[in-house]
């Protein structure tokens, strides 16, 4: 009877050994073509409205007119040497966002952008 046994289930024993031989082959040979896509954005990058400042005539006072949002744009509330800027009504106009407080704050681009 144990003889009967164990012919019966070394086939069995088999064709599981080759099918997971076979299973593994074919994973390790398995070679494919990965590009790395790089996405450069600043390390802290703002997202929200922007505005544009305008001292209001005959005052010194300034005037925050908004003039889109941004979601993580190349923009940043850290302080760089190169500012945010954009062109309204032919004149070129540095961005202003707001910081966490809800204060006016320059944008500035990443340096590494």
């Amino acid at each position: 009877m144990k003889k009967f046994i164990k012919n019966l289930l070394a086939p069995l024993a088999l064709i599981a050994m080759l099918a997971v031989g076979a299973f593994s082959v074919n994973a390790s040979e398995v070679k494919t073509n990965v590009k790395l896509a790089v996405f450069e954005q600043p390390q802290n990058p703002y997202s929200g409205e922007i505005f544009i400042r305008v001292l209001e005539p005959g005052t010194s006072n300034y005037i925050y007119s908004k003039v889109g949002e941004i979601d993580e744009g190349e923009c940043t509330l850290e302080v760089t040497a190169q500012r945010c800027s954009t062109i309204v009504e032919g004149m070129n106009h540095y961005l202003w966002g707001k910081d966490a407080f809800g204060n006016y704050a320059e944008l500035y681009q990443d340096e590494n952008l």
